[in-house]
């Protein structure tokens, strides 16, 4: 059960990595002049990439939590 949390909140924790890449790599780009077009095409991709990459992370990571965490002889610690 405790694995199971801990992965979602990692799934969630991906997706605000992801969203606040977004908005940096927008605010960057402003900063620097780029136009409109090319600045939301850029953020896009680094956030994707980005989220994409924590997810990934979080993912093979998770699978190294072993699965009695939280256990106590045999019952569910809730």
């Amino acid at each position: 059960m405790i694995k199971n949390q801990i992965a979602v909140m990692g799934y969630k924790f991906s997706i605000y990595i992801a969203v606040i890449v977004f908005f940096a790599s927008c605010i960057i780009g402003y900063g620097s002049n780029l136009a409109t077009e090319t600045l939301i095409q850029k953020a896009v991709i680094a956030g994707c990439l980005t989220g994409l990459t924590a997810f990934v992370l979080v993912k093979m990571l998770v699978k190294y939590i072993p699965d009695n965490i939280g256990m106590d002889k045999g019952e569910n610690n809730q």
